[in-house]
């Protein structure tokens, strides 16, 4: 069950608390499988390894287990366990006596093939021991390691517990030990866990799973959990409980700075879009200022100024308001903002390829009268006006009439934008539809540029009067070129010509 995807478990648990019975079946193996010819229980598997045993408490000197990534029988020969995938090895306990003096940290660092180390404190001293026997009989150890937190989903609103609503997920193995027929006083010497990382995150607490949180869906909780030291990819940490053990991070701050006022986004951030904003209105101050001496149509300048616009409009509110969460009425305009200006980029997009392909499938224009050359009649830019920031700012009204908590920040929403179920209409279909149609615009305008060379390059239609003189000058050039060869321009009129 742990190879299903975290989705299905978490609707699993959520609908039936499938991955909690689940958990307490595995947790009561060694209750049902225990009797008096059975002393100790070992199960191996890829996802899970249980490993319980009798002791007496008046003869340990302290116990230290590791769990290791062992290859299974299926796995070649030859070939390192460091690289092998995780579906081809087996996890594995090995337990030996040791003091307190060692460092778990430090084997299992040490330990390639390590993934946790459980550490039971000193019991042999009378004034200093941790275990009691109650009646002076044997007491059994139950220890059992989940190689991830698939099994341990929160369903509900855990803000205040230790995964601070989600932020933090499992980046450890889950460690369990149970003490039956004796007790462990932590209070003098807990449990030291020593689990590997699989992957790296930030802002690392230490926690146990209560199955009693949320209504008996069960939630991570962080009283009585200490981390007492991190090396490299390894974190100690101990608890008073004897519960099941992990250590959470936030896995989506790998890179992260140290907490700024007002919880800023990563600096990189805000230094790649102020290069972006000044690029974008340095194109536009230039189109706007050298207007008349710049190559492009009368569209095309219309359509490249819009588009820089809305793109920098986009990028500058995800920049300024994309976390603002606890602003809610702020964070809802930067939403709408962010929905309106991101359809206009991509239905501007859309019509500069339009207009490219209309550009490049356009016949030059043929002369009229012998010597005029036809000027086209200036199509209006209003639709474009219209289709551009028009449909773009209805499908904002609609989806925010209909309700306008579907922007903004929810109760489980890291981010201003929108909620998912509405934004697959509102943004999502619409902007796969721009993207496809502008697609094809650009392919078909590949094709006919390959068909086509000339036509690379895009001309200003010219104006009537540079028509008329154009018109004039070429049967001038030709009257040059008559006391040579006919239809040969002479070598003195072909600079000119050129030029």
């Amino acid at each position: 069950m742990m190879q299903v995807e975290e989705h299905f478990l978490w609707m699993a648990q959520n609908e039936a608390r499938a991955c909690t019975r689940i958990v307490q079946c595995v947790e009561r193996i060694a209750d049902l499988t225990f009797n008096t010819h059975t002393q100790n229980i070992s199960k191996v598997s890829a996802n899970i390894a249980l490993e319980a045993f009798m002791l007496r408490p008046s003869s340990v000197m302290g116990l230290l287990c590791t769990v290791v990534a062992n290859p299974g029988q299926n796995t070649g020969a030859g070939v390192s366990v460091a690289f092998r995938s995780l579906e081809d090895t087996l996890l594995n306990f090995r337990c030996h006596i040791a003091n307190d003096t060692g460092s778990p940290s430090g084997q299992l660092s040490q330990n390639a093939v390590a993934v946790a180390s459980i550490h039971l404190p000193l019991a042999g001293s009378v004034r200093a021991s941790a275990l009691r026997s109650v009646d002076n009989s044997t007491c059994r150890l139950q220890l059992i390691v989940f190689r991830n937190g698939k099994l341990f989903p929160c369903t509900g609103n855990s803000s205040s517990l230790a995964d601070d609503g989600k932020r933090r997920s499992v980046a450890t193995p889950v460690a369990f030990v149970k003490l039956d027929g004796c007790s462990l006083d932590s209070s003098i010497q807990p449990v030291i866990i020593t689990l590997r990382h699989l992957a790296l995150g930030a802002d690392p607490t230490a926690a146990y799973w209560d199955f009693d949180l949320l209504d008996g869906h069960g939630g991570w909780r962080a009283e009585g959990c200490h981390i007492t030291g991190s090396a490299g990819n390894t974190t100690t940490i101990y608890c008073t409980q004897h519960k099941n053990f992990a250590v959470l991070m936030d896995l989506k701050k790998v890179l992260s700075f140290p907490p700024y006022p007002g919880d800023f986004l990563h600096p990189v951030v805000y230094a790649c879009t102020a290069v972006m904003l000044l690029c974008l209105f340095a194109s536009i101050i230039t189109y706007i200022v050298h207007h008349s001496t710049i190559r492009i149509s009368r569209k095309g300048w219309h359509m490249l100024l819009n588009f820089c616009f809305h793109t920098a409009l986009t990028f500058a509110v995800f920049a300024g308001g994309i976390n603002r969460i606890k602003y809610p009425i702020f964070c809802q305009a930067v939403g709408v903002i962010l929905h309106y200006s991101s359809l206009s980029t991509m239905l501007w997009l859309g019509f500069t390829a339009r207009n490219i392909y209309k550009q490049v499938i356009k016949k030059p224009p043929k002369p009229q009268d012998g010597d005029m050359l036809a000027h086209p009649p200036r199509s209006p830019m209003l639709r474009f006006y219209l289709i551009g920031g028009g449909i773009p700012f209805i499908i904002c009204g609609i989806t925010a009439a209909i309700n306008i908590e579907n922007y903004g920040s929810g109760e489980q929403t890291l981010y201003c934008w929108m909620a998912w179920e509405p934004s697959l209409g509102a943004f999502y279909g619409p902007g796969a539809f721009i993207v496809l149609v502008t697609c094809v615009y650009f392919l078909c305008t590949f094709i006919q540029l390959r068909k086509h060379p000339e036509r690379k390059y895009e001309l200003k239609v010219l104006s009537e009067e540079q028509q008329r003189l154009s018109a004039a000058d070429v049967p001038h050039c030709h009257h040059q070129g008559e006391p040579g060869m006919p239809g040969v321009m002479g070598p003195a009129v072909m600079p000119a010509v050129r030029a």
